[in-house]
């Protein structure tokens, strides 16, 4: 019998999650990209809704994330308004979703440390050795941001105010 093991780990303990978020392992054209504007040459543009608990509350749950799609095209607004039917959201101004959507605004910072961290990959040097010399472990502000006092909390607070308010 082939047992499989699944391993479960909170985003902030990975060490995949704290280089990526390092950008010592982007492709060198990420720093320069020239598609990181607004005015897009692809019908749609698909990505993550960052900042979706400040002004979609109802959307974020589950820790199932939310994306974004963007009709830069009338073919674009086309094929999305036929698809529209499998999905489940609604409409946000483009100035409030763009606030939190880095990537449309700019390309990411080079690191100046990816040189190094690319010939370590390409060395000898292990996985756990890797990981030891390039992660950086979350910072107490950020663990109680987000498990003390986060977004969930935040949206908790928010609907109880909408809640009293109505009484009102």
């Amino acid at each position: 019998m082939n047992k499989k093991k699944v391993l479960v780990k909170d985003r902030w303990f990975n060490p995949f999650w704290s280089v990526w978020l390092q950008h010592l392992m982007s492709r060198p054209s990420c720093y320069k990209c020239p598609f990181t504007t607004q005015g897009r040459v692809a019908d749609i543009t698909l990505g993550d809704l960052w900042g979706v608990h400040l002004y979609c509350p109802e959307l974020y749950g589950n820790n199932g994330g939310s994306s974004l799609v963007v009709c830069n095209t009338e073919k674009g607004r086309e094929v999305f308004e036929e698809a529209q039917g499998s999905m489940y959201g609604h409409k946000l101004a483009f100035e409030d979703a763009l606030k939190y959507q880095g990537p449309m605004r700019k390309p990411i910072s080079e690191n100046p440390s990816r040189g190094e961290f690319m010939q370590d990959l390409q060395s000898d040097m292990d996985y756990k050795a890797i990981n030891k010399k390039w992660e950086k472990p979350p910072t107490l502000k950020l663990l109680f941001q987000k498990y003390v006092w986060g977004n969930r909390q935040k949206i908790f607070v928010w609907n109880m105010k909408q809640k009293l308010m109505k009484r009102r």
